[in-house]
């Protein structure tokens, strides 16, 4: 069922929260306060999010692929399962937010706030993620592949078995994290900061030896770890 902003928003002052199903199409939201909204299995194309305040909403299975969620408040919702290719999500606030299985590719999450998102499985095929906040988020097996990772906060954040490479880590801070078996060939590791981290059985091959010097591996744990042979006997 298609509806207008006019009608959403009317509906919304009344007390409804239930939009499951719905389709959003060429409308403007802009600003607006919907938090606790239900657009689980919506359709969404070129509507305008900026600033909107989505808090504890149900998006799951949602197609939101070219929508505008520049700086919106999505903290504490349900995105899981998701199609949020294309979307520009930056200085977005997911905090706390599941993003389970979501497709994230080509988006644009630099600045974004992910602290204690769940991004487990998710796909961020050439994604933007410079100057992001993932703290302690969890992006096991996620698909970050060419992912621009750059100056981001990955302090605590769980990689296990998360596809790396090629991704650009520059200047990202991964303290603490786990890595365990995540595949970093060919990554990007200019003053990257893995002290503490755990890398057991982690693909660091093809990365270069310039930049590999330039790490902070203090404490981090490189059980069966994998280097290019060179890399070894330096």
């Amino acid at each position: 069922m298609e509806m207008t902003a006019e009608e959403l928003l009317e509906r919304y002052a009344a007390g409804e929260r239930d939009f499951a199903g719905v389709e959003l199409k060429n409308i403007d939201l802009k600003g607006k306060n919907i938090s606790h909204l239900n657009l689980r299995n919506s359709f969404l194309s070129n509507v305008n999010m900026e600033r909107v305040n989505l808090r504890n909403s149900d998006l799951s299975g949602t197609n939101l692929s070219n929508v505008n969620l520049f700086y919106a408040n999505l903290e504490f919702s349900n995105i899981s399962n998701s199609n949020l290719s294309n979307v520009d999500l930056h200085g977005t606030h997911l905090n706390s937010s599941d993003l389970n299985q979501a497709n994230l590719s080509k988006v644009n999450l630099g600045c974004a706030e992910l602290e204690n998102a769940n991004l487990k499985n998710s796909k961020f095929t050439q994604v933007t993620l410079n100057g992001a906040n993932l703290i302690a988020a969890c992006l096991e097996k996620a698909s970050l592949r060419k992912a621009d990772l750059r100056e981001t906060g990955l302090q605590h954040a769980d990689l296990s078995y998360a596809n790396l490479q090629e991704a650009d880590l520059s200047e990202a801070t991964l303290y603490g994290a786990n890595l365990r078996c995540a595949n970093l060939r060919g990554a990007r590791m200019y003053t990257t900061i893995l002290a503490a981290a755990n890398l057991t059985e982690a693909d660091l091959r093809g990365i270069d030896l310039e930049d590999l010097e330039t790490v902070d591996l203090n404490e981090a744990n490189l059980t069966d770890a994998l280097f290019d042979l060179d890399i070894l006997e330096s």
